[in-house]
């Protein structure tokens, strides 16, 4: 019993790790597509660009957003751009189709440009659907970097309730182990979760929930890259507060069951007495 819960916890933690090769995640043919395409703009060539966007991009809000782009990076040395993070869902059946949602950056002295895509791929046919590109005031490593100097209180509370919940969490499943109980197996499962998942931004502080998710040990962290923002998240330890509230009233139970049979045992000792 002991190596299949082991293996179904490593099971757990194994698929619950990012793969941050971003290369393995994108297509060649998506970033080759991309990568040409910031070769265009920085050639100034707005009109074959525009071949290359979805019918809603092709406007003259577009080709002003992608001339003022060429403006600022034509100059520009892009020798080094590097694929930061890279995603993408298939869709299947009859008619299929890939959307691949691609990030890029280069660090230039104290600074970095960073571009965004996203690409729609239906048989052989690519197209820009989404695209930005800005100038950031310092590398994202730095920007995204984890640190605890001069954030809101909401950030140190969510850091207070994710250690809180998973040391919560272990102190039960060691508690659990220790005691005698029925189904201990399934309690000993079921208390490593916790339910509605709390997330948070580290940068920016932004922070959301979702009411219908559970997570191993009940809080975790999660970087898409090395350059993405530190996505911290806690869940509620419903079976592990469920474990205690079972414990304390199965032992007050045997308290009260213990006092009575005390009083009975006082009240035996007395008749014995006088019969005596």
């Amino acid at each position: 019993m002991k190596r299949l819960l082991t293996a179904f916890l490593l099971g757990v933690l194994f698929s619950c790790m990012p793969n941050n090769d971003q290369k393995e995640i994108a297509s060649n043919e998506a970033d080759r597509f991309a990568r040409q395409f910031i070769i265009d703009i920085q050639q100034h060539k707005i009109d074959k660009c525009l071949t290359k966007v979805a019918d809603n991009m092709r406007t003259e809000k577009g080709r002003e957003f992608i001339s003022n782009v060429a403006s600022n990076i034509s100059t520009l040395q892009l020798d080094s751009l590097k694929l930061i993070n890279a995603s993408y869902t298939k869709f299947f059946g009859d008619d299929p189709t890939t959307n691949y949602t691609l990030e890029y950056e280069q660090v230039i002295g104290d600074q970095s440009i960073y571009f965004f895509f996203n690409i729609h791929k239906k048989k052989d046919n690519l197209k820009i659907t989404g695209f930005d590109a800005r100038w950031m005031e310092a590398p994202l490593k730095e920007i995204h970097a984890f640190n605890l100097g001069g954030k809101p209180v909401i950030n140190y509370v969510f850091l207070i309730l994710a250690i809180a919940s998973a040391g919560f969490i272990l102190f039960t499943l060691v508690v659990v182990i220790r005691t005698p109980m029925k189904r201990k197996w399934l309690w000993v499962i079921v208390v490593l979760f916790g339910f509605v998942k709390f997330k948070l931004n580290w940068t920016t502080s932004e922070f959301d929930f979702n009411l219908l998710s559970f997570q191993l040990f009940g809080s975790g962290y999660f970087k898409a890259s090395e350059v993405a923002p530190l996505i911290l998240t806690f869940s509620l330890p419903v079976f592990a507060i469920a474990f205690w509230v079972k414990k304390f009233q199965q032992e007050k139970q045997q308290a009260e069951e213990q006092k009575m049979a005390n009083i009975i045992a006082k009240h035996s000792d007395k008749k014995d007495d006088k019969n005596a």
